[in-house]
């Protein structure tokens, strides 16, 4: 039997002090100008860019290294006890799944379409405002069809195997919750409520 793995469990200190750290700073003005800058607000800039980079970065780690079958095995373990309130655990980590696993695929596809518009002398740096919406739509219009065309092939793929929402199949790895993963699970959610309340109380 194979065993559910979380890959990210070497950041959350990284995120934990993050999210925490900065409380613990003191706030002293920097300049005395009409347009004050404080030291508060320069920290709380920079641990949003750091936020925002970190979830990236842990998104992407996630996509890149698992599989979209274990995604989907691992969402359905852990939110299983969700069904025995009619929750639908296993159309919802069928999405997630497929959500994270295309985010690269997207990112590359649109990567692919901006290296295309650039051959054909499309420049996204040297431009107007004006120009540079007319150059996002026409971004976005080939990056929503391919979008659409990768959906349809996507569903006519689990549908030619026989996939059915809610019907019971067999699988060639069984995976099991261990204590470990329960254990990670509950410290994750003790480091959430612990931020939060220092978001409450500070």
């Amino acid at each position: 039997k194979k065993y559910i793995k979380f890959r990210i469990i070497y950041f959350f200190l990284m995120v934990f002090s993050i999210f925490f750290v900065q409380y613990l700073l003191p706030y002293i003005p920097i300049t005395n100008y009409n347009l004050v800058i404080t030291s508060g607000g320069v920290i709380r800039g920079l641990f949003l860019f750091l936020r925002i980079i970190t979830i990236i970065f842990i998104t992407s780690l996630l996509t890149f290294t698992t599989m979209t079958t274990d995604l989907n095995y691992g969402m359905e373990a852990l939110f299983k006890p969700l069904t025995y309130i009619k929750v639908p655990v296993e159309m919802m980590a069928m999405m997630l799944s497929l959500i994270l696993r295309y985010i690269p695929t997207l990112l590359f596809e649109t990567e692919k379409i901006m290296k295309a518009q650039a051959s054909r002398g499309l420049d996204f740096s040297e431009s107007k405002l004006k120009e540079k919406l007319t150059q996002v739509i026409a971004l976005l219009v080939p990056i929503f069809v391919i979008s659409l065309n990768r959906a349809e092939e996507l569903s006519d793929a689990m549908e030619a195997r026989g996939y059915v929402i809610g019907a019971k199949r067999t699988r060639v790895d069984e995976y099991k919750i261990k204590f470990k993963d329960l254990s990670l699970v509950f410290g994750s959610l003790i480091i959430l409520g612990i931020i939060i309340y220092f978001r409450i109380t500070l």
